[in-house]
């Protein structure tokens, strides 16, 4: 928790690792590190996440967005390394399920499993 108090809507950060699945195979086995700032929860929450990804050639994929809604972000790329450079396109991610805040494996944690649709194009070599 950053900000907390009874007259204001509480600010908050966080940071999430997992591995990426895709349908596009490109995708898979990426490792992924995401770190977020929010104000407020539920509809009335905003915020932003960045994150990178890498893949198991140790290129990277840097992207980010606004939090849209609740169990929702879309992503866009901002770069890339190796064959991923000059990467454009988008990641929107869709909660499929998730922790209720305080309900997390570890206390002060949550837990979520998100499906991501990715376009994008690269350019030519």
């Amino acid at each position: 928790m950053f900000h907390q108090s009874k007259e204001l809507p509480p600010v908050y950060s966080w940071a999430v690792n997992g591995i990426t699945m895709s349908d596009d195979k490109r995708f898979n086995n990426l490792t992924v590190h995401c770190e977020g700032v929010a104000m407020d929860v539920g509809p009335k929450r905003k915020g932003h996440v960045i994150c990178k990804d890498t893949d198991l050639d140790g290129d990277m994929l840097i992207y980010g967005g606004p939090l849209t809604a609740p169990g929702s972000t879309d992503f866009k790329f901002m770069q890339g390394s190796g064959k991923w450079k000059g990467i454009k396109g988008t990641m929107p991610l869709r909660r499929i399920v998730g922790s209720k805040p305080g309900k997390g494996a570890m206390p002060g944690t949550f837990q979520h499993c998100h499906r991501a649709t990715v376009t994008f194009e690269l350019p030519p070599k």
